[in-house]
């Protein structure tokens, strides 16, 4: 197998959506992710140049990701985009 490495400054924006499945509230169960674990993926994704998408309804079923975007409110900033 091999990778191709791309700067995130020559991503397309298509190419820099990312699904933060991490943020389910069952895979949080399922793979025993605590806070810190959240915030240090949530972070690594958005140095990365990556855009993180999270499905509505975990904002209200998730401790664990209201307590991150608490202490980061910048990470809710909306972004328009012309997809």
């Amino acid at each position: 197998m091999s990778y191709k490495l791309i700067p995130p400054d020559r991503l397309s924006e298509k190419e820099k959506l990312h699904y933060f499945t991490e943020a389910d509230p069952e895979a949080q169960q399922r793979h025993h992710i605590n806070m810190q674990e959240l915030d240090e993926k949530l972070r690594i994704h958005c140095i990365l140049g990556h855009i993180p998408i999270i499905s509505a309804s975990w904002f209200f079923e998730s401790d664990l990701l209201y307590k991150v975007l608490e202490t980061h409110p910048i990470l809710l900033k909306v972004r328009q985009n012309n997809f």
